[in-house]
């Protein structure tokens, strides 16, 4: 997979539409891009309000 250059997740998106694989591969690549989009805000979220 060549590199990304994204700067919102909106580019994330375009870039798993414009990749030149199966439709499977594709649905994969968005799972793991939505994944990890939610573990870093649940990361995020745990920070902020532990402390309260």
């Amino acid at each position: 997979m060549p590199g990304i250059y994204a700067f919102s997740v909106e580019d994330l998106l375009q870039v798993v539409n414009h990749l030149r694989i199966l439709a499977k591969m594709k649905d994969i690549v968005y799972g793991i891009f939505v994944l990890t989009c939610w573990r870093i805000w649940k990361a995020r979220n745990e920070k902020v309000f532990s402390s309260m």
